[in-house]
């Protein structure tokens, strides 16, 4: 009787091991968001950025982001990102060449919460209004060789502080969104020249974009004297 209990016992353990490994492996320690990136009239983006941000709380009144873009839409607007730890992420989008840019406007992003219990997710990310295209055309005023390595940080008022941003640009990277309906300021810079700080032919200092508009500015800078 007592080898008998002993082997009955046994088996029990095992299935009990086996029970427990099964569930363990069928909890899905990954998840998946879907969804559809659409423009300001509902109509679907096409090749669009799409990124995943996770906000880490490092200390009291101290956190940091950090954003994965691995994919990006289909003809139909339509992506997926897969392997995404648990956890609670925003999803964003973007696509420049088109003037829809992460610049803080328009309907915010959507946020999803991935749980072992809830694994998988679906959105809409709704762009727009279309941000302003700036196309710089920048040449040496000495040689008036082009130059392509350059360097631009913009700046605005907005109602809850000063809104700012930067890109660089080289022969692939051509142009850069900016926001609209706000007097931004711009100041290029490149290596070996002095700074160039925008002001159009009134003498203002600020450059105003509508919604959808590109426009290409000549900018020509000047080289630092060279040191003897």
């Amino acid at each position: 009787m007592r080898s008998t209990s002993f082997a009955v016992s046994l088996l029990m353990v095992i299935f009990s091991s086996l029970t427990s490994s099964q569930t363990s492996q069928q909890t899905p320690a990954v998840g998946r968001v879907t969804g559809t990136v659409v423009d300001e009239s509902s109509q679907p983006i096409n090749q669009a950025q799409v990124c995943s941000v996770v906000y880490l709380v490092l200390k009291p009144n101290r956190s940091q982001s950090n954003s994965t873009c691995v994919t990006h839409t289909d003809e139909t607007g339509q992506f997926e990102i897969d392997h995404l730890p648990m956890g609670t992420y925003t999803i964003t989008a973007s696509k420049n060449d088109d003037g829809y840019a992460e610049l803080g406007q328009g309907t915010p992003m959507p946020e999803v919460t991935l749980t072992p219990e809830q694994p998988l997710a679906s959105v809409i990310v709704k762009l727009g209004p279309k941000q302003g295209i700036l196309i710089p055309v920048v040449k040496d005023n000495v040689t008036g060789k082009p130059v392509f390595d350059f360097f631009l940080k913009w700046q605005t008022d907005v109602p809850d502080g000063r809104w700012s941003g930067a890109a660089g640009f080289s022969q692939w990277t051509t142009r850069t969104p900016i926001p609209v309906e706000q007097d931004v300021s711009l100041e290029f810079s490149a290596h070996g020249y002095k700074s160039w700080v925008y002001a159009d032919p009134t003498g203002s200092r600020f450059l105003r974009m509508q919604s959808g508009e590109r426009k290409i500015l000549s900018i020509g800078l000047q080289p630092e004297a060279k040191a003897r």
